[in-house]
């Protein structure tokens, strides 16, 4: 999975950080040691193949905030 973004400021802080972020369901690890920085004003693209941890990351990032 790779989480980059389209246009990038980085003179901005952070608006999100996650330096290790880890997750998983039913006793399987779906994420483990993802870390990035989220910065606006930008926009963010997550890509990946099906069963990589996509949806996972967006409901473990949603439990947190």
């Amino acid at each position: 999975m790779t989480v980059m973004p389209a246009v990038l400021d980085s003179s901005s802080p952070p608006v999100v950080g996650c330096p290790d972020l880890s997750s998983g369901y039913r006793g399987r690890r779906a994420l483990e040691g993802l870390a990035f920085e989220l910065r606006e004003p930008a926009v963010y693209v997550v890509l990946g193949p099906n069963g990589v941890g996509t949806t996972r990351l967006f409901r473990t990032l949603a439990g947190k905030l």
